[in-house]
């Protein structure tokens, strides 16, 4: 029995909502004071390890035969998701307390980081679609407050975007929860998971949550929002593709994967992922923003995660989503480290990285993982995606080398240009007396997650995940030669785009941006035409008054109660009604 597991996430919240509240003015000793806070849940990884399978329902509403408890749970896929939360939050505000170093707003940032954490670890706690929806809605909230939190137009633009996506899959999970009680009478997932039989009705239902889950984890056509998130702080973006938010609709498919199964859905799954993960590396290889190129990586791997369970392997759907919290929390602290360097985030205008040989190796370790070279960890999950991919038919595997590759020379490109670049020895000395000058804590994160990066495969091991190294049976030579060949001529082609003073680039994301504006211009004439329609229709009315008014005066005054005037209209009306027969006679 899990005690008290919803308090899990709000313990460091109310820390330090009560420790800061106290203080009269913004210090330095709020980061601390937030710091300790965010490392509370992951206290707790090893009391629920020793738990897996127990939950705990607490009463919400109760009205006659109606019953919605709040119900907190820890499956498998629960655990995996607390527990990536819990080990990345505090590295995220340790290497916040050295990036956000300049900023005044301090106690801002670090509430609303912790209320972004209070929020995941509660979607990570969740049984039932109560808990996840309140969850859900409120990591929308704090995601929006944190990338608009730099006071300018572009972040704000950015957060509003974010928010207004985000909004179209909270109202279709709202609609698919009402139509999952009326089908089913439940929302707990572990009665879910088991549902064999859908009617029209239910199978609107999770289509409905097929595009909550789209809209969550960026997928087509939902994907620019994601991109343009990168305003916000590095940290903040960090934990945002690393353990967190855009894996929520990840993490919904994987909870209820039994039911995504029963339902046919997969294979719409399927195609929308594949076509993201298509656009999303056309989309990356000719951008130069630091911090936008990791987010089409993202795009990516949350696109690969959906495929591959779709294509049944749920193993390598889940040890991706495992694996690509360290490397991508990795990549994003390298990033922010170059940026604070150089002064730009646009890795043409780098320089001298080179020079700093532990930053330079984290970079590599970085996108070795990420890319899939042998032993490093997303090679096992291509190995495993391209075995799944090959009993679907040469096709789909030919698909799925086209998208490794293209990632590949995406990535290779990033990580060679800001070390290519030569520099004036002036200039080359003020450079890297800037990365000296990175503070410690940001180096500790990063370090953290190089060797976490490094070791994270490993869990494959884990009998209660993985059922111990029997994992190893989905992968053979073929997958193992043709894995690392992918990564190698990736590698090179990267090496030559990064050579070149111009690089293809496919700006897919501002069609579909454009496309947007569209079906914005069109629903705002739309509406321009409704107003004019209803200002006729009260024109109208407002001309029909005085006709309607003069009426009911002298209807008023045929109504005066005296007989006479009843008597002398009732005699008028027979007169009348015996001329009418009289002329049709």
């Amino acid at each position: 029995m899990m005690q008290f597991s919803m308090l899990y996430s709000i313990i460091p919240l109310l820390l330090f909502m009560v420790i800061v509240g106290a203080m009269k003015k913004t210090n330095r000793h709020i980061r601390h004071v937030a710091l300790i806070g965010s490392v509370l849940p992951a206290l707790f990884i090893p009391y629920l390890a020793m738990n897996i399978g127990a939950s705990e329902s607490y009463g919400w509403i109760g009205l006659a035969a109606l019953s919605l408890p709040i119900t907190a749970s820890n499956t498998i896929v629960n655990f995996v998701m607390f527990s990536l939360v819990s080990i990345v939050a505090p590295f995220v505000f340790l290497y916040s307390t050295g990036y956000m170093d300049n900023q005044i707003d301090d106690k801002r940032y670090y509430l609303e980081l912790l209320a972004f954490q209070a929020a995941m670890t509660a979607l990570s706690l969740s049984g039932n679609f109560i808990l996840l929806f309140i969850a859900w809605e409120f990591l929308s909230v704090t995601s929006y407050l944190l990338i608009g939190f730099y006071n300018t137009g572009s972040a704000k633009r950015a957060a509003r975007k974010a928010i207004t996506t985000i909004i179209i899959g909270d109202i279709a999970m709202l609609a698919a929860m009402a139509l999952l009680w009326n089908s089913y009478s439940t929302l707990e997932f572990s009665q879910l998971a088991g549902v064999t039989s859908f009617s029209a009705e239910s199978l609107a239902a999770v289509a409905l949550l097929i595009i909550a889950v789209f809209t969550k984890s960026a997928q087509f056509p939902f994907t620019s929002w994601l991109v343009d998130a990168m305003e916000g702080p590095t940290p903040v973006s960090a934990f945002l593709h690393s353990s967190t938010m855009v894996k929520a609709g990840v993490f919904l498919v994987l909870l209820l994967f039994p039911m995504f199964k029963a339902s046919g859905m997969l294979n719409i799954i399927l195609a929308i992922s594949l076509i993201t993960a298509i656009i999303a590396v056309a989309n990356g290889i000719g951008e130069t923003h630091i911090k936008k190129v990791l987010a089409f990586s993202t795009i990516e791997e949350l696109s690969i995660m959906l495929v591959a369970a779709s294509l049944l392997n749920v193993y390598a759907a889940l040890y991706i989503f495992i694996v690509q919290t360290f490397y991508k929390a990795l990549l994003f602290f390298y990033s922010g480290i170059l940026y604070r360097a150089n002064g730009t985030e646009d890795i043409t205008k780098m320089r001298n990285a080179a020079n700093m040989k532990p930053l330079m190796l984290s970079g590599v370790i970085g996108v070795f993982a990420l890319t899939g070279l042998i032993p490093f960890s997303t090679f096992f999950a291509d190995s495993m995606l391209d075995a799944a991919a090959f009993s679907s038919g040469i096709g789909m595997l030919a698909i799925i080398i086209i998208i490794d590759l293209l990632l590949s020379v995406m990535m290779f490109r990033w990580l060679l240009l800001p070390y290519t670049k030569e520099v004036k020895k002036a200039s080359a000395a003020e450079l890297d007396l800037q990365y000296k000058l990175v503070g410690k804590p940001m180096l500790y994160s990063l370090y953290a997650f190089a060797f976490l990066s490094i070791a994270s495969p490993a869990i494959l091991f884990s009998k209660e995940i993985f059922g111990g190294a029997g994992i190893f049976q989905f992968i053979s030579l073929q997958e193992f030669v043709l894995a690392d060949a992918i990564v190698i001529i990736g590698a090179l082609i990267g090496y030559t785009l990064m050579k070149r003073k111009r690089t293809p680039y496919l700006n897919v994301n501002g069609y579909i941006d454009a496309a947007y504006s569209d079906v914005a211009y069109f629903f705002s004439g739309a509406s321009i035409a409704l107003e004019r329609f209803e200002y006729l229709i009260n024109r109208a009315f407002g001309l029909s008054l005085p006709v309607v008014y003069g009426t009911s005066m002298l209807l008023k005054n045929v109504q005066d109660g005296r007989i006479n005037t009843y008597a002398f209209v009732f005699v008028a009306g027979l007169i009348l009604l015996f001329a009418f027969f009289a002329l049709k006679m």
